[in-house]
């Protein structure tokens, strides 16, 4: 049973979608990463009762989607992420990270093309849409951490074309 329950864990730690990833522009996990990672292990009692901790929401951290650095937007009411081709064959968000004030409003163009989806590691009640979706425009209300990222292109674990917006 031990056996079961550590097999169990390995395989919730697998479908946690959020986390330090690292990508060609990722220096490995931040400062403000630590602790994020011990939060999600998965821990053995030695009973035969389910073995992983649940520690509640997990929170996109501030290199989600290959953030290494974040643009302040706090004095902007509007900002626009575009997407650009910085290659022949990936995409991207640009501003890709951003830090903005609650109230504002973020537009992405282009996302008839790159349906856009929150990451699971989003604030729970966040604008973003939890099913791929078209919609453009977004007003945050709520102060917290957004992961997002295409449909086509990206991953929930903030691979590919993916991209973080800090609301404070």
């Amino acid at each position: 049973m031990r056996a079961t329950n550590l097999a169990l864990g390995a395989v919730m730690l697998a479908l946690v979608g959020c986390g330090s990833t690292s990508t060609p522009a990722d220096t490995g996990p931040s400062s403000s990463d630590a602790g994020h990672d011990a939060a999600l292990v998965a821990t053995d009692s030695g009973t035969d009762a389910a073995s992983a901790t649940d520690t509640g929401p997990t929170m996109c951290s501030d290199t989600y989607g290959g953030c290494t650095t974040i643009e302040d937007h706090t004095a902007d009411t509007m900002v626009t992420i575009g997407v650009v081709m910085p290659s022949a064959t990936q995409y991207a968000y640009t501003p890709r990270c951003i830090r903005i004030h609650t109230g504002t409003m973020v537009t992405i163009t282009n996302s008839a093309l790159h349906p856009l989806f929150a990451a699971t590691c989003s604030t729970p009640g966040g604008p973003l849409p939890t099913a791929a979706s078209t919609t453009t425009s977004f007003t945050f209300t709520s102060a917290g951490h957004y992961g997002y990222y295409c449909a086509n292109h990206g991953a929930d674990d903030g691979t590919g074309m993916a991209g973080l917006i800090i609301v404070q």
